[in-house]
């Protein structure tokens, strides 16, 4: 079965959220194997928590092409990203989808990615991007399938 995974820096803080990511999660498993990781955001100053959080990125990444959620990343609509996923998954390729922490990620980080996307030009909260993510990543499988979710 294909593989995604997501590395989130921080937890999901609000009930609701994390009720709506099990939802999401539940709805995407029927169409792939879904893990998410969550990496403890380090306390120390800026910049070298990056590497720190860093280094607990890359030694958490199971997945063969990594994806980094990036502001200054290219933006692309839900059928780009469904494409993206799509490709992946017919060679084989399982992906690993990074959520940085509110200060970012390590320079490292943004070098091993294969592809960054920015969802907007727009800052999001870690909690609510999640929300959206899983929601993008759900939206996607469904135009895959046709299923008509994204209709």
């Amino acid at each position: 079965m294909f593989k995604i995974q997501i590395i989130c820096v921080g937890k999901l803080h609000y009930k609701e959220l994390y009720e709506t990511s099990k939802r999401f999660e539940k709805m995407i498993s029927q169409f792939s194997e879904l893990t998410i990781v969550e990496i403890k955001e380090s306390n120390k100053p800026f910049p070298k928590n990056l590497d720190e959080e860093g280094k607990k990125i890359i030694q958490t990444i199971k997945g063969d092409y990594i994806i980094l959620t990036d502001a200054n990343g290219v933006e692309m609509d839900s059928y780009e990203f469904a494409k993206v996923i799509e490709e992946k998954m017919n060679i084989g390729k399982s992906i690993s989808i990074i959520i940085g922490g509110h200060q970012g990620v390590s320079e490292e980080i943004k070098k091993l990615a294969h592809l960054r996307i920015s969802f907007s030009k727009m800052t999001f909260g870690h909690n609510i991007f999640r929300i959206m993510l899983l929601e993008q990543i759900y939206r996607a499988f469904s135009i895959i399938t046709n299923t008509g979710y994204n209709k």
